[in-house]
């Protein structure tokens, strides 16, 4: 599915739009003061698949080096080397593959990104 799909609802930024509208992705929710866990959810209905320690709220002022992997059915998480979260797919009938990447800021998170580096991955 292309998030550019014309026959998708319209998203102007609000959260619902993208978390329990009609676009598909999995998502990382992560520096959510003063939440203790990073959370891997499925949209659009918003099921929490895993969660793992927030290791980013350890350190808010630090530069912290994000990793996301998707590798066939399995997504993982790592903060600066350290894996908090791995997610294996169980039912083929609810697996995302393809598509698109994206970053997306909570109001009144700040967040600065940089190096940014998108790879295909063998499988």
């Amino acid at each position: 599915e292309s998030v550019f799909d014309p026959t998708l609802q319209p998203r102007t930024g609000v959260s619902s739009r993208y978390s329990r509208g009609d676009l598909k992705g999995y998502r990382v929710s992560f520096f959510i003061p003063p939440g203790p866990t990073a959370n891997l959810r499925r949209s659009p209905d918003r099921k929490l698949l895993t969660t793992g320690p927030d290791t980013t709220d350890e350190n808010p002022t630090q530069t912290h080096h994000l990793q996301i992997t998707k590798r066939g059915p399995t997504v993982t998480w790592t903060v600066n080397g350290q894996t908090t979260f791995g997610y294996t797919e169980q039912d083929p009938a609810q697996l995302l593959a393809g598509g698109y990447f994206a970053l997306r800021l909570m109001n009144p998170a700040i967040g600065l990104y940089d190096n940014l580096r998108i790879y295909a991955l063998e499988d």
